[in-house]
């Protein structure tokens, strides 16, 4: 026992002073020597941008018609920063202004849908109000102003009241006579031509041009000083070959053709300076004939929309058409200046709500009234106030497209035709100043009148 306790002994001995001494074998766990810092995780994505901040207000205002509009007020933003918008109508049409649009009537009434980026809203056309007249006996009556009036033999006048100052627009073609256009007519294809002549209708001198603008700048002129709440609008000025009543008439939109500075023919009393019909429907552009200036024009154009040249004059005295008491030319109106629709001089528009010094221009006659609305009196300017809408209407651009209802296509024929007859040195008196004033030869080929 002893001698296995002592081997034991020694066995653990060597073992341990084996473990102690040799380094050289001994196992070791490997270590990074790499220093730098652990990559940080990427950041987080940003937030999405907000949503664009879309801001639209559309204002409807009241009910309208062809010529007061609805006013609609329209804001359109997108992060406070104004946008162009889109807009459609159901009917009518519109004009777009810096706040938003105005929306006209096309002769259709009723409520209407205006949408604006894909938004509906609601809007009311109305028809025009209306002066009708009352207590009618032999196509005279009372009118809602109190006025002895004729019974129009179409729509009635449109009237927005005696108060009313709206100007509105005539459209005008002013077509000058010229004997080289003889042969100027419509071909096979509807094309139109000149058979015969140099005459080129559209290719005219611009200073000839500018010589009838001057002419119509008068016509203007003597409506404005007057209080007429009209503009003659040129929508074209041409030459054109005319005579009688068999004048070509060109497929030209618009109210009103003159058929100006044309020859002079003969009557039994005279010289023709001019001829007009009058049929108070209003549908047809009115077509006078004007030869002699510029007072000539603007007397024929009264004929066709009811006026006469007056209980005093000398030759086809008549009474006002559509106003039998006042809606006629006079003499003296203002010191030295007889009425457009008289046969003397045809400076002044008549008019009760101007003076004298007012609708001549220059001061002639100072205060005194310059026309009288009563029995026996003279006011061209109110009668042609008051049937002005309806003349504007007769070409009307925005019309509703139906022609089964649309009433301006019916044909109606003048109900009666005016001719003015003047002695031959009246009317060589007009021709020659009317010549001097604007620089228009329309004689050259009738010496006799020169």
């Amino acid at each position: 026992m002893k001698k296995i306790l002592s081997l034991l002994t020694i066995s653990l001995l060597v073992a341990c002073s084996g473990g102690s001494s040799d380094t050289t074998n001994t196992p070791t766990v490997p270590t990074t020597s790499d220093s730098r810092p652990p990559t940080p995780p990427p950041p987080p994505p940003p937030p999405p941008p907000p949503e664009p901040v879309e801001f639209l207000e559309v204002e409807i205002g009241e009910s309208g018609d062809r010529f007061y509009p609805v006013d609609v007020g329209i804001t359109y933003t997108v992060d406070d920063e104004e946008q162009p918008y889109t807009y459609d109508l159901s009917m009518g049409w519109a004009e777009q202004t810096p706040d938003g649009l105005l929306i006209y009537g096309d002769g259709q009434v009723g409520d209407g849908i205006l949408t604006v980026n894909q938004e509906e809203y609601q809007f009311t056309i109305v028809t025009e109000p209306t002066c009708d007249v009352t207590d009618a006996q032999y196509g005279l009556g009372t009118d809602c102003a109190g006025y002895l009036h004729r019974i129009p033999s179409g729509r009635p006048f449109i009237y927005y009241g005696e108060e009313d100052t709206t100007v509105v627009e005539w459209e005008m073609v002013y077509m000058h006579w010229d004997s080289t256009c003889a042969g100027y007519e419509e071909d096979s294809l509807g094309e139109l031509v000149n058979k015969t002549g140099p005459c080129d209708p559209d290719d005219w001198l611009l200073n000839e041009r500018a010589q009838v603008v001057k002419v119509i700048d008068a016509m203007n002129a003597m409506y404005e000083r007057a209080g007429v709440y009209v503009k003659l609008v040129p929508v074209r000025i041409q030459k054109g070959f005319f005579g009688g009543s068999g004048a070509w008439k060109p497929d030209i939109g618009a109210d009103l053709i003159l058929w100006a500075d044309g020859p002079m023919g003969s009557g039994a009393q005279g010289v023709i300076c001019g001829y007009a019909g009058y049929s108070g429907n209003f549908r047809n552009p009115l077509s006078p004939y004007s030869a002699c200036g510029v007072g000539v024009h603007l007397h024929e154009i009264g004929h066709t929309v009811g006026l006469s040249h007056g209980p005093d004059n000398p030759i086809n005295a008549s009474a006002g058409i559509t106003f039998p008491h006042f809606g006629h030319g006079k003499y003296s109106v203002c010191p030295g200046l007889d009425s457009i629709m008289s046969y003397g001089n045809k400076q002044i528009v008549s008019s009760e709500s101007r003076t004298c010094a007012e609708a001549s221009g220059n001061g002639i006659g100072g205060d005194r009234i310059a026309g009288l609305r009563a029995p026996y009196g003279y006011d061209e300017a109110y009668a042609i106030n008051r049937i002005r809408y309806n003349v504007a209407l007769i070409n009307n651009n925005n019309a509703w497209d139906n022609s089964e209802s649309d009433e301006r296509s019916q044909i109606v024929q003048p109900e009666s035709d005016i001719v003015d007859v003047y002695p031959p040195e009246e009317a060589l008196k007009m021709i020659n100043r009317y010549r001097r004033d604007f620089g228009i030869d329309l004689l050259d080929n009738y010496g006799n009148l020169k």
